[in-house]
């Protein structure tokens, strides 16, 4: 309530309405007012003069709808309010599940996240639709060398090298978001062919092994994620090797890395 009463003054002092939406918790245990208490705040909003309440939101509690129970309740109890309020707004409560995997949800608009990028949020929405990644991570390879069978490799020697290896060094770490954890795991594409992650990844530069791949040179392109002459990597392979999930890949990703837009509106910028 401080909160709406801080918007009314807001709204008093510009002399308009201050256009808000209410959020319902309805099982997330994070933002939002609780069920019960729904019908008498919105008969205290109608004495708000500079109040002008534009919908009413709740979020599930589970990204994936791995509860489906859980969530149609969330959906019931989110209704429940509207019925009982007889209010005529915006209504939104989906999430990129919701939209794929529970039409009921999405009453007047959805909010879709990951699905964006063109990953899915659960495995049981890849039977529902198609998507397609339109994101991709990419680097250009910096400096190759070669060195001895059982030479020592980045921070604390995690990794030894097992034979006399091309090892190439990509301007690319923890600092721009590509997770220390992917330190000795996975993979990334150059020419086409998987070149494994070795040693620790560090702040700016992390070590691949490129002696299979003869004819990489210094400027080649590297992709972290996304596709190369028929070869990809996904976020969510990129997920498993870092033992994370696919959104914290994607967010993490640090405004060091510059972002190229192609197609649409902004097609060839970059920032």
């Amino acid at each position: 309530m401080e909160g709406i009463e801080r918007m009314n003054e807001a709204g008093k002092k510009r002399g308009k309405k201050a256009l808000i939406q209410i959020k319902i918790d309805t099982g997330m245990g994070r933002l939002g007012f609780l069920p019960e208490d729904f019908r008498s705040l919105m008969e205290k909003i109608r004495d708000y003069r500079f109040i002008l309440l534009e919908g009413i939101m709740s979020h599930f509690a589970y990204a994936d709808l791995k509860d489906m129970e859980f969530i149609k309740h969330q959906l019931m109890l989110f209704k429940k309010c509207i019925r009982d309020t007889d209010f005529k707004g915006i209504r939104h409560i989906a999430n990129s599940a919701g939209t794929i995997l529970l039409p009921p949800s999405h009453l007047d608009m959805v909010r879709c996240g990951i699905a964006l990028y063109g990953i899915y949020p659960s495995r049981d929405c890849r039977l529902k639709i198609p998507l397609k990644p339109v994101l991709s991570l990419k680097t250009r390879i910096h400096s190759i060398k070669e060195l001895p069978k059982g030479y020592g490799i980045g921070y604390g020697h995690t990794y030894i090298l097992k034979r006399k290896s091309r090892v190439a060094i990509i301007p690319v770490g923890y600092g721009d978001g590509f997770l220390r954890a992917n330190s000795n795991k996975g993979s990334v594409i150059v020419n086409g062919k998987l070149s494994p992650i070795i040693g620790t990844v560090c702040m700016y530069l992390t070590a691949i092994d490129v002696t299979d791949v003869t004819e990489a040179k210094l400027g080649d392109e590297v992709v972290i994620i996304g596709e190369q002459n028929g070869r990809s990597i996904s976020a969510e392979e990129l997920a498993v090797f870092s033992s994370t999930i696919p959104y914290e890949v994607l967010c993490l990703l640090t405004s060091r890395v510059k972002r190229i837009f192609t197609g649409g509106q902004n097609a060839s910028s970059s920032i």
